[in-house]
């Protein structure tokens, strides 16, 4: 097997948008795709800290798009969501987490 590593971040601002990936390999493989559950922001020059529950659109595999023996892609977009407690200090949370990928 051959793992694949991808690093994304989350900065909430007056926007917001899925962390967006795009698994690329060969056609018709079945890969075995990674997201933690969960993930920490901590505000920017202080300890405050949320905990973002993940969701991403793809289950635990997926099978590349094509055919074996061409080139295969899948997208992958990984959303989110987090409560805000009415007491939560004003500032820039960021974090980030890990996702992989592995043929099967």
């Amino acid at each position: 097997s051959v793992p694949v590593w991808a690093n994304a971040g989350i900065a909430i601002g007056t926007g917001s948008s899925r962390a967006k990936f795009t698994i690329n390999g060969e056609g018709g493989q079945v890969v075995e795709v990674t997201v933690p559950a969960n993930f920490v922001m901590t505000r920017s020059g202080g300890a405050e800290t949320l905990t973002v529950t993940l969701d991403p659109d793809l289950g635990a595999t997926t099978t590349l798009l094509n055919s074996l023996g061409s080139a295969g892609s899948r997208p992958l977009n990984i959303g989110g969501s987090f409560s805000v407690p009415a007491a939560t200090v004003t500032g820039l949370y960021t974090g980030t987490f890990d996702v992989s990928v592995e043929y099967q």
